[in-house]
Formats: C-alpha cells, sequence, structure tokens
C-alpha cells in the first residue's frame, strides 16, 4: 500500500543535505524559485506561492554582520525548503555556519509572520491559558461563519462529494449546530491534564521542522536543535492535540476505516534484539519491510507516550472517550469539504453514549442513523478509489505535488487515468 501523507516527509528527509549543484549557483534564480516539488494541476500557481525573490547580497552583509569575526560569505546554498519558508545555509570565512530562514508568500505578511514566530517562542515560556469550552465555541463559530460566506459561493465537487447533502451548506450547518449543543458535555473535565492548555504545532512536526545537531549526530547521538515553523501556532486543550507525529504517521484514519491495514502487534517489551531483527525480517519483500518499520514507528511512538506522558497516551487510543470527544472536535472544525461525513457518525455515538445517563440536546432517529452511515461507507468507498488512483499514478498526493524526479513519469500515468473522472 502506498502512504501518500508520509510522501513528502520521506522525500525532503532526504533532502536535508545541500546539494553541490545548488551551491553559489550563477542564476540566483535557484534560490527564489520553490526547487522541492512538481505539481500535476495547477502548477504555476503553486509555484508563484512559493516563489521569493530576495535581495542576496543583503542576506550575506546580514550573515556575517551576526557572527563576530567573519569577514565574508564563502558559500551559500539552499539547505532546503517547505511549502512556508526557504532554508539556505551560508559558510562563512572563519569555518562557521549561519542558517537563514525566509518566509514564502504562502505562509502570510513577512513582518507578521516573523513577529509571530518570535511571539510564540515567548509566549510557550510562560503559562498558557485557553478555556476549553471557548475554545470549542470558537471552532464551531468560525466553521459555521466560513460556510455561510464561502461555502455558499464556492461550492464543492460533486465528484469527490457524496450525497447532494454533503454539498449542502444548510445541511452543514445544521450538523455544526448539533455539535454546538452537545459542546458543554464533551469536555474531559474530569481529568484536568487533558484540558490543560498547550502549544500546538500548526503544522506537525513531518521532518522539515525538526533540526538534529551535526556535532551529536558525528558522535553518534540523536539530539534536536531546533523545531521551527511556528508561525500560525495556537494554545489548545492538551486532548485536542495529541497525534502521531507526521514524520512516523502513515495514515492511521485510512486503516482505521480498512480492514486489513491495522497496525502490527508490537514485539513483547523483553524482546532481544536478535528476537526483533528475526521478527523484522519475515517479510523479503523491500514495499513491505519499509511497511513494516513505518508501522513498527508508530507502537514505539506510543510505546513512549505510554510510558513518559501517559495522559497524551489516552487521548491516542481510539476506544477512549477524550479520543471520541477530540474526533469529534477535528470534524467540526474540518467540516466543509473533508469531514462531514464523520462529524455526523460522532455525533451519533456520542447520543448513544448519553442514551444511558441523560437526554441528548439533540436527536439523530436510529434510520437516519443508518442513512448515514450508509453514505459515510459510500465516501469511503470513494476515498479507497482515489488512494487506488493515486497508486496507479506514481509518487503524487491528493494535491497532485509529486517530487520533482518523477514528475516526468507522474504526470504520463496521470494522463492515463485522467478519463476516469472525465465524467
Amino acid at each position: 500500500m502506498y502512504y501518500p501523507r508520509a510522501l513528502r516527509t520521506l522525500n525532503r528527509v532526504r533532502r536535508l543535505i545541500p546539494l553541490p549543484e545548488r551551491i553559489n549557483p550563477p542564476n540566483p534564480e535557484e534560490f527564489f524559485q520553490h526547487t522541492a516539488g512538481r505539481w500535476l494541476v495547477n502548477e504555476p500557481f503553486q509555484l508563484s506561492q512559493r516563489y521569493l525573490k530576495f535581495n542576496v547580497d543583503a542576506l550575506k552583509a546580514a550573515a556575517v554582520s551576526a557572527v563576530h569575526g567573519a569577514k565574508s560569505v564563502k558559500a551559500i546554498s539552499k539547505f532546503n525548503e517547505t511549502d512556508y519558508t526557504k532554508i539556505l545555509s551560508l559558510l562563512l570565512d572563519n569555518g562557521q555556519k549561519v542558517i537563514a530562514r525566509l518566509p514564502t508568500p504562502l505562509s502570510g505578511n513577512k513582518r507578521l509572520v516573523t513577529a509571530s514566530q518570535v511571539a510564540t517562542s515567548e509566549f510557550a515560556r510562560q503559562r498558557l491559558g485557553t478555556d476549553p469550552y471557548e475554545y470549542l465555541f470558537s471552532i464551531c463559530d468560525r466553521e459555521e461563519q466560513w460556510i455561510d460566506k464561502y461555502g455558499r459561493v464556492k461550492g464543492l465537487d460533486y465528484r469527490l462529494h457524496h450525497p447532494k447533502s454533503a454539498r449542502d451548506p444548510d445541511t452543514h450547518l445544521h450538523t455544526l449546530g448539533m455539535f454546538g449543543q452537545v459542546i458543554p458535555y464533551v469536555v474531559p473535565t474530569d481529568n484536568e491534564n487533558l484540558i490543560h492548555s498547550t502549544l500546538s504545532h500548526p503544522v506537525g512536526l513531518d521532518g522539515t521542522n525538526v533540526w538534529l545537531s551535526e556535532s551529536a549526530l558525528a558522535e553518534g547521538r540523536i539530539e534536536i536543535s531546533a523545531i521551527t515553523d511556528w508561525q500560525h501556532a495556537v494554545a489548545k486543550p492538551m486532548y485536542l492535540t495529541a497525534h502521531l507525529p507526521a514524520l512516523i504517521d502513515y495514515d492511521v484514519l485510512y486503516s482505521e476505516k480498512h480492514p486489513g491495514t491495522d497496525l502490527p502487534e508490537a514485539p513483547p517489551e523483553n524482546t532481544s534484539d536478535t528476537e526483533e531483527a528475526v521478527f523484522d525480517s519475515e517479510s523479503k519483500d523491500d514495499t513491505e519491510r519499509m511497511k513494516y518499520e513505518e508501522k513498527m514507528c508508530i507502537v514505539g511512538y506510543r510505546r513512549l507516550a505510554k510510558t513518559e506522558a501517559y495522559n497524551y497516551y489516552v487521548t491516542m487510543m481510539e476506544d477512549t472517550q477524550p479520543y471520541l470527544f477530540a474526533t469529534l472536535a477535528h470534524a467540526a472544525a474540518t467540516a466543509w469539504g473533508e469531514s462531514f461525513h464523520l462529524l455526523r457518525v460522532r455525533l451519533y455515538r456520542v447520543q448513544k453514549m448519553w442514551e444511558l445517563l441523560t437526554p441528548c440536546p439533540y436527536e439523530i432517529a436510529d434510520e437516519e442513523a443508518d442513512m448515514m452511515r450508509q453514505e459515510s461507507q459510500a465516501s469511503d468507498e470513494l476515498e479507497i478509489m482515489i488512494h487506488a488512483l493515486q497508486r496507479m499514478i506514481g509518487f503524487v498526493d491528493k494535491n497532485g505535488w509529486t517530487p520533482p524526479e518523477y514528475f516526468d513519469e507522474v504526470r504520463e500515468h496521470y494522463r492515463d487515468t485522467q478519463e476516469i473522472f472525465s465524467d
């Protein structure tokens, strides 16, 4: 199985080492242009959103002035780039390196983005305070306002959103109204640790924003020297932040929906290195081995969370009440165009849970719930077909992004499969 969510991570991780041909290029356009990926659809617009022209000489002067004893820049290279940031490495004449991070147009106003990251770093050192109820109400209000203002103007693609109700703004607003009614009851207040205000990374740790110390790696150690891309960070209740980092998440939601893709059982805690090596090598196929290693990373992460951060671990486990409450809130935040069916199914599950204790503030009839489940299943089947198309096309994510070296091959496969959705 192909996991598109991990595609950018894997591709960018291997791009963290500067490429020789990009050191001091004769044409600075190579610095300005986005070179980490290509797009099958609307590529000129996508590239324009990541194009950044800057004064290279001024950047060099700033780097020299920032380091005592430096007089000039010997080499400059593009170290890495994300959707929101270009990262350049400047080698000074005294042997030291300076890393420069420049925000792309996609990140927003440059001055405000830089100020936001500085403010976030300072704010993280102070006590964070977010009322869990107000946070959920703000999610609901924001989504309702967005749908009411923009959902009626720009509809959803009928080929990807079935049935008609999944594209109807009024149906979305009605469903979000039910979520608003239940907010006072879906905050796990019985455990203060779960609602403690927590600073959440806005993008997620995906391998491009976790920086490792070169000196530590040279000594055989792993040491995180920085975590970047804090623009648009938010503080929210802890139970809403618990999730697998994108660095190792191969798409858990996909595995939950489709039997046969579940996580493997972890080896026993006392498994020896030799036994685990045998356990790991059962599959001789490289693709299968890679899939297994990806899944075992998740098992290891969950095991570590259970030991070091139990409350965080509890919220990640699918059979817990905090997990239900968290997925309900996440579905509400992305109801339009993404999680409409999931939101309705979760609301019905909450209703059935409370029928044993107290009347629910809304009512979804069993017949309606059956229809919702059928529509959700149909949506899942469509998603399976889309995943199958992605595997047919090759290395491409749902937005049409692909590594540059695969672009020509992927484009040919894409043209071959376009007629499937032509009607």
